[in-house]
């Protein structure tokens, strides 16, 4: 009987992911709306660059044994007067080696809103020391965005945050 229960829920497991759509686009950049700008950098008075900490898998057990976890970046504004802009986010290895560049041009953040970007877990270069780099300016200074990462894996329930920290 048990033996029967978990072929049914491998038959499950399946015919779900077989359901999927294969032909989505896949960007990295799960926002609906980016407001990308022409931008001279050069202009903002107010430069910052974070580091935020990416878990794209965890080991388990004995360290052999990965589990690959998804991962948003999240870059929100917590002013409701003042815009920002995102300058630049890179992915990097834990080898510290860049996997990927996911801004074509700046992206202005309007005040209270937020922008996204994903690393999707079937990504396997990461590694649990990935990280990322988020490049952001203003024209004033006193803007403090919130930057972290959510680590997600539902089939075992694992999620967990982390927090960015200013580069020096």
């Amino acid at each position: 009987m048990k033996k029967t229960k978990q072929t049914f829920a491998m038959l499950c497991l399946l015919a779900l992911f077989a359901c999927q759509d294969r032909n989505k686009t896949k960007t990295g950049l799960p926002s609906r709306v980016y407001h990308y700008v022409s931008l001279d950098t050069t202009a903002l008075a107010d430069k910052h660059a974070v580091y935020v900490p990416v878990y794209s898998h965890i080991y388990t057990e004995d360290g052999t044994t990965t589990i690959n976890l998804g991962v948003t970046l999240s870059v929100r504004n917590t002013s409701s007067v003042d815009s920002f802009y995102v300058t630049d986010v890179v992915y990097y290895g834990s080898q510290g080696e860049i996997l990927k560049h996911y801004l074509p041009s700046p992206v202005i953040v309007k005040p209270m809103s937020s922008v996204e970007f994903v690393v999707e877990r079937v990504e396997s270069e990461g590694g649990a020391g990935a990280n990322f780099v988020v490049k952001w300016g203003a024209t004033k200074s006193g803007i403090e965005p919130l930057i972290q990462t959510v680590m997600i894996e539902s089939a075992f329930g694992i999620s967990f945050v982390t927090n960015g920290i200013e580069m020096k």
